[in-house]
């Protein structure tokens, strides 16, 4: 509510608000799943209001937070430390106190004192954003030498912490953020020699080169560093490339097509009534009706976000901080069935979709 009440005067304060396709369907594909689900499939703990209305609150509230302050880059800055210092700094506390109570790879905490805050994947959510902003500390280095220093620390903290809890997905973004580190550096050296054209089809092709490598490194077992990866925790249910949740997604996905798909479905593979995937297991609990309409906006947010990219008036500062961000959080969302159960796992991402679409839509930047 006191989120709503916010929503309403940021809009009373810009005087002017741009309608938004997404937070239509959003909106509407909530709505149809809570009320589908309640009058027809009969599931009665449905009828919840905050379910329909946190989501479309936060989405806005990113949407319109952007123009709270003189510029859209300081805006979105303090929105991002806002969001992200608490939630690490609450996770961070968590993985200690897992560690001193000798509970590595366990749930965090007491489960019966506190069964949700302590989970092991939220706690591991909670780092995303100190994570993802892992680009933005090394590539604004000089000009913000003590935030990025912070930053960088941070995400050492983070893997520490990531490897003592047995949580992986960090780790996973972390190395993708080396990777793409990498190419942007091998991009800004070539630019300094080449053209344009010529710059981007060798970063290509060396980046090209560089997954062949590590994919024959990985095929040949070189080193057994195939055999370690799957005899730790990284690589305990099949790793990323086999894990058993694949197969909850499949039977999902095959299920949307059934006869039955409007009033939702059961998921049995490995005896597990989850899709693990966000937006599939609203078609699980709702039907296909309202999966179709959550899932127009989970595209249209992808729409939102590749303008973004492309809008040679939003700064590359901005970029560098959301991108990775909205892919974090999409990604997990894709793959971990608390997304779903704890809702409020969804908020963090809506809020940065909604930065992201009004960034989108520039058309002045002061470099």
């Amino acid at each position: 509510m006191v989120g709503a009440v916010i929503v309403i005067y940021l809009a009373y304060k810009c005087g002017k608000v741009q309608f938004d396709f997404a937070v239509f369907f959003l909106a509407l594909g909530l709505v149809v799943g809570i009320y589908y689900g309640f009058y027809f499939i009969g599931n009665s703990d449905t009828v919840d209001v905050s379910k329909i209305l946190s989501p479309v609150v936060a989405y806005l509230l990113g949407v319109l937070l952007v123009n709270t302050f003189e510029t859209y880059e300081k805006s979105v800055k303090l929105v991002y430390a806002s969001m992200s210092i608490p939630m690490a700094v609450y996770a961070l506390s968590s993985a200690i106190y897992c560690v001193m109570n000798t509970r590595e790879g366990t749930i965090l905490g007491n489960i019966i004192d506190n069964p949700d805050l302590m989970n092991r994947r939220l706690v591991e959510v909670m780092f995303f954003m100190i994570t993802a902003s892992l680009i933005w500390a090394v590539m604004t280095f000089k000009n913000n030498k003590f935030v990025s220093c912070l930053i960088i620390i941070a995400n050492v903290l983070v893997q520490i912490a990531s490897i003592r809890i047995h949580t992986r997905y960090n780790t996973y973004f972390f190395v993708l953020e080396i990777f793409a580190l990498l190419i942007i550096w091998t991009y800004t050296v070539i630019k300094t020699k080449c053209n344009t054209i010529i710059s981007t089809i060798v970063t290509i092709v060396l980046s090209v080169m560089l997954i062949l490598i590590l994919t024959m490194v990985y095929r040949v077992n070189l080193g057994g560093l195939r055999n370690i990866y799957y005899n730790s925790f990284w690589g305990a249910d099949g790793g990323i490339l086999h894990s058993y949740k694949y197969q909850n997604i499949g039977e999902a996905v095959r299920n949307l097509f059934t006869e039955n798909n409007r009033k939702g479905f059961y998921i049995n593979a490995n005896g597990i009534n989850t899709s693990y995937n966000l937006w599939l297991d609203y078609a699980r609990d709702y039907g296909m009706y309202s999966f179709g309409l959550i899932y127009i906006f989970k595209i249209l947010t992808v729409i939102y976000t590749f303008r973004m990219i492309i809008n040679k008036n939003v700064s590359s500062e901005i970029k560098y901080l959301l991108v990775p961000a909205f892919l974090a959080f999409n990604i997990f969302y894709s793959t971990e069935a608390i997304s779903k159960v704890q809702i409020y796992t969804w908020i963090w991402g809506l809020i940065i979709s909604g930065m992201i679409r009004t960034c989108c839509l520039q058309k002045k930047v002061k470099e």
